[in-house]
């Protein structure tokens, strides 16, 4: 079995004895381009993974800064195709792995097979989804697992 980038990250700076750097940053503010750009300038500084938050309309648990960067992005009327697309158009750069931060809400609403499908094909190399208790995520594990 081979190991996916995340289990690569945390291999390499285990053995470097050194904690990994994860910066997040909000997808779409101030814009998708600008978004397009931080990641790519994270990922020259050498950035061992980058968090993109999915913006959704009710972040109440994510503390004022995020709160704000996302009701920016959603008055911008960022959409979760225009993440996918984003995050495509940087495939083909060195970028560091990308983690998608994402209300399972999201997830649902696209449809776990299509979210999923569309997240590996543009290029995400994981997900952190908060607020799927782990009791009831079982199912979408096994499916994130395929």
């Amino acid at each position: 079995m081979s190991s996916s980038a995340i289990s690569q990250v945390f291999e390499q700076t285990r053995s470097a004895g050194r904690m990994a750097f994860m910066p997040f940053v909000t997808a779409g503010d101030p814009d998708i381009e600008m978004t397009a750009d931080l990641i790519r300038e994270l990922s020259r500084q050498k950035v061992d993974l980058i968090e993109v938050g999915f913006p959704y309309s009710d972040p109440i648990a994510d503390g004022p800064v995020i709160q704000a960067s996302y009701t920016r992005a959603l008055q911008k009327r960022i959409r979760v195709g225009d993440i996918f697309e984003m995050a495509a158009s940087l495939k083909n750069e060195n970028s560091a792995p990308l983690v998608a931060m994402v209300a399972y809400s999201l997830v649902f609403r696209v449809g776990i097979e299509r979210f999923l499908s569309e997240a590996k094909s543009s290029g995400f190399a994981g997900l952190i989804v908060p607020d799927l208790p782990g009791d009831e995520a079982g199912e979408f594990a096994e499916q994130t697992r395929q």
